[in-house]
């Protein structure tokens, strides 16, 4: 699985990278997007958090309809 956050990318790269979530509604897959509702937090507390929700992100991974996780 290869992951892209947006955390820390220049500028341009973001503004060609933006609105994932709509894009994921209308054209579905790929990219696949998982969206972390968890607010600012520290590298290691994201880390948890992923960590907690592992299963989910493997069976999203596995699924080849789904095209968009949200983990809060």
């Amino acid at each position: 699985m290869k992951l892209l956050f947006d955390q820390n990318l220049p500028l341009r790269l973001v503004k060609a990278l933006s609105d994932f979530h709509q894009r994921s509604f209308l054209a579905g897959h790929p990219p696949k997007v998982i969206w972390l509702r968890c607010g600012n937090r520290s590298t290691l507390e994201v880390e948890t958090i992923l960590r907690q929700h592992a299963g989910a992100l493997e069976a999203f991974e596995r699924d080849a309809e789904a095209s968009f996780l949200v983990i809060e």
